[in-house]
């Protein structure tokens, strides 16, 4: 038994050392991005003042090829910008006219500046004043800043450029102060969970294993440990990134404060009678979403002058404010002393300048943290309840002689963990798979755009339909490890060949052959039940994989769009392939002895054709397949893969947000389906439930005609889940009540009924893109729903439910 303990615990801290890991990589994930958006903007800061210097020149006709004193222009920003690598000016061309000695390969960084630059106006025109201009290399990040003549004209083109290396350093510093932590954490929840392992009852007084102690043992504690280490990370995060923007917002107040200064204040000029500064204030605010508002102060505190992004501010409301003593830095503001003619040297203010960060904008990015901290927690709870079988592999042998019973694990129970962890990698780029879609985009056959954007998802399914249909065969002839081995290998492929695809076309045909794989190891788990169980435990096994497949699913989708935010969709893709390897691993170390070709064929290969047809013709069958299986499946790719990963990042939601929502219905779909299945069961109305369900769904979608944004898709993405809930276990007892599906075979009439949901789910995103080019999104999904309600009434009127015989 102590054996079984410590893998028990050597189990738990592995798979806390992976949450952990993984809570730690998204925290430095997170501020590196932060870092490098500070970065850019403290050098844009000091990189637009030199432009406009420059600038300035060049329209009051200078050439820029003999603008003397440019060199010290570039190299005078060196002291401001400690992190600046190098600076140059090239012309339109790309061709370098002015640079530093250090500078390297000044020629090639002169015609990818030039080319980046004509991309830009290429797709967006002329940036706006201010704007950032920014190209990035695998080792340095430049900025790039126009300088236009007279007549408006590309005279020539500013670039700084800056090495990686300096971020990469300050993550380093972060990842080592977290490691720490880390570590104690792992060590105390060790220490913690041996205790109780070790003096945890094995046995109850009859004699009994114990299984349900030790595993409540090990949630609760790796689970106290999680939320432990989350709050030091957001705490870590908010410190960090406010450090961070303070530092920008210092060089942003010094550099105005010193052309205040220089310009206004050392001619004499009062602070008291500054006029028209709130223009400038604005504009600089405009373009720094972490600057709330800027102030000019008067030597005892009164505020003088105010802006914020939208103008200056009225005297009222700036009359009614009470600043904070001047000098005297809070954490979200910063005072720079200003000092004028006759005080700049008798060590008195002349007033000062005060900026003050946006507490909303901060907020939103630590909000962001503790978002995927608490979703991070909710997965590993879901890993947990997983690692039950594991609990059970490993207590398996445990028993003595007597009354102590030994664990029995039944074959069938192998097929959730399989499934769970095939689903979980397959699940991982479906939040983006639209958006991965728009950057290849290129016209095809005529289609419009938005039908094109859903042709990766269409082509996947389409390819799972047609390996669904011939994978049954293939595993009654030769068992299920051949196509589920042969599957797994198909999807990790393709989706390691859909991270290197370069045009759109490329992408859906490696799309497709993911699907193919796709559609051979979904059937082949499900024939790994049936030829490993019987009909007392067929359901109970069914069950099992359903739970380990929507488990998977929700695990992938939240991780896959947290990631995606983070390192890149192609990145996550990668992942995708390496984590199905691990599905792979899991089933030639488990289930090897069940890898074998089955013994006997089963009764329902020989049946009379004719039944098939009569079925296929059956007015009950036809109803269930074409008014309810196939418009939920619409409707389910269409708005969970399609419209709302799209629709959402038009709103500027996050793409780990929108992984957030889409797991709503997995959720709502494991938690609630079982309840309603158990009313199902006893139900003798078994239509209304889908009846019921077509309502709920329908509804749903068409509340997007009436309401938008976050709040409208979370209740369309509910509403599809309890509609699952509801139709979903009704679909398949109506479908085995038909008389015809007893004699052309059970496990038949189920394929085709799953290949009806493929189709479905095939159709989705096509019927909902050629919606969305002719209505818009919010209105294509209301009309989606409209067709749900449609086919749901037409259902209510074509079923007729046979009455159970006993």
């Amino acid at each position: 038994m102590l054996i079984n303990k410590f893998k028990l615990l050597m189990l738990s801290l592995l798979l806390l050392t992976v949450a952990l890991t993984f809570t730690a990589a998204l925290n430095a994930a997170s501020l590196k991005r932060v870092y490098t958006r500070v970065l850019t903007a403290e050098f844009n800061v000091v990189g637009v003042d030199t432009q406009m210097k420059i600038e300035k020149a060049v329209r009051f006709g200078k050439l820029l090829e003999k603008f003397i004193g440019l060199n010290q222009l570039l190299t005078s920003m060196q002291s401001r910008l400690p992190g600046l690598r190098d600076a140059m000016v090239v012309l339109p061309d790309g061709t370098p006219i002015y640079k530093e000695e250090s500078t390297s390969n000044a020629d090639l960084v002169g015609k990818s500046a030039a080319a980046h630059y004509l991309a830009v106006l290429q797709q967006t025109g002329k940036p706006a004043k201010n704007t950032e201009i920014v190209m990035e290399t695998e080792d340095h990040i430049h900025l790039l800043f126009p300088i236009h003549d007279q007549q408006d004209d590309l005279s020539g083109i500013m670039v700084l450029r800056f090495a990686k290396t300096m971020i990469d350093r300050k993550v380093h510093q972060v990842l080592l102060e977290q490691a720490v932590v880390l570590a104690f954490t792992a060590a105390a929840a060790a220490l913690i969970l041996a205790l109780c392992l070790w003096f945890s009852p094995e046995y109850d007084e009859n004699g009994r294993l114990l299984q349900r102690h030790p595993y409540l043992s090990v949630i609760a504690i790796l689970l106290a440990a999680q939320v432990f280490f989350s709050i030091h990370s957001v705490n870590l995060f908010r410190n960090e990134n406010i450090a961070a923007v303070r530092q920008q917002a210092l060089t942003q107040a010094s550099l105005t404060a010193h052309d205040l200064e220089q310009k206004i204040l050392s001619k004499g000029i009062s602070i008291h009678r500054l006029k028209g500064i709130e223009k400038q204030f604005t504009d600089i605010i405009a373009t720094n979403n972490d600057l709330e508002s800027m102030q000019i102060l008067a030597p005892d505190g009164k505020i003088l002058n105010m802006a914020d992004g939208h103008g200056s501010v009225a005297e009222s409301t700036v009359a009614q404010l009470s600043a904070a003593a001047p000098g005297t830095d809070s954490l979200y503001a910063i005072d720079v002393t200003l000092r004028g003619k006759g005080n700049e040297s008798a060590g008195q203010a002349g007033g000062y300048l005060r900026v003050n960060l946006s507490r909303s904008s901060i907020n939103d990015r630590v909000k962001e943290v503790i978002y995927d901290g608490l979703t991070v927690v909710l997965l590993s709870l879901l890993f947990l309840l997983e690692m039950k079988f594991f609990l059970l592999y490993f207590m398996k042998k445990t028993g003595h002689q007597g009354d102590r019973h030994v664990i029995r694990i039944e074959p069938y129970a192998f097929a959730r963990p399989a499934a769970f962890l095939f689903l979980f990698a397959w699940a991982m780029p479906l939040s983006f798979l639209p958006l991965k879609m728009q950057l290849l985009y290129q016209p095809m056959a005529g289609l419009s755009r938005d039908v094109v954007l859903g042709l990766p998802i269409s082509a996947e399914m389409f390819c799972a339909l047609f390996t669904a249909l011939i994978a049954g065969g293939w595993t009654d002839r030769h068992g299920w490890h051949a196509p589920f081995i042969t599957g797994i290998l198909l999807s990790l492929t393709g989706c390691y060949l859909s991270a290197v695809a370069e045009s759109g076309m490329a992408f859906i045909f490696f799309r497709g052959l993911t699907g193919l794989g796709y559609g051979l190891a979904w059937m082949a788990i499900q024939g790994f039940i049936f030829h490993n169980s019987n009909e007392t435990n067929r359901a109970l096994g069914y069950s099992m994989l359903v739970a380990g497949i929507f488990a998977g699913h929700i695990c992938g989708t939240a991780v896959g769009a947290m990631l995606a935010e983070r390192v890149g969709y192609d990145m996550v893709l990668r992942l995708s392939a390496g984590s199905m390897a691990a599905s792979l691993a899991f089933a030639l170390a488990f289930m090897n002895p069940y890898m074998k070709r089955p013994v006997v064929a089963r009764s329902e290969q020989d049946f009379p054709l004719i039944d098939m047809v009569k079925l296929l013709c059956n007015r009950n069958f036809l109803a269930i397949l074409f008014f309810s299986v196939v418009p939920f499946s619409i409707c389910q790719v269409g708005l969970l893969y399609y419209a709302a990963p799209l629709y959402l990042r038009e709103q500027g939601i996050s793409q780990s947000s929108i992984g957030r929502v889409l797991m709503v219905y997995g959720l709502s779909v494991i938690f609630i389906a079982p309840l309603l299945s158990r009313l199902v069961d006893r139900s003798r109305k078994k239509s209304l439930f889908i009846v019921f369900g077509g309502i709920v769904g329908s509804f749903g979608l068409l509340s997007l005609y009436f309401v938008s944004g976050l709040a409208a898709v979370l209740v369309a993405v509910f509403s599809l889940g309890l509609s699952s809930s509801l139709a979903g276990p009704a679909q398949p007892a109506l479908t085995l009540k038909i008389k015809l599906t007893q004699s052309v075979g059970t496990s038949r009439s189920m394929s085709i009924q799953r290949a009806a949901d493929k189709l479905g789910q095939m159709a989705g995103p096509i019927f909902v893109g050629f919606l969305v080019a002719s209505v818009g999104l919010e209105k294509s999904v209301a009309f989606t729903g409209l067709t749900f309600l449609i086919a749901t009434v037409l259902f209510l009127l074509l079923f007729r439910e046979q009455r159970d015989r006993s």
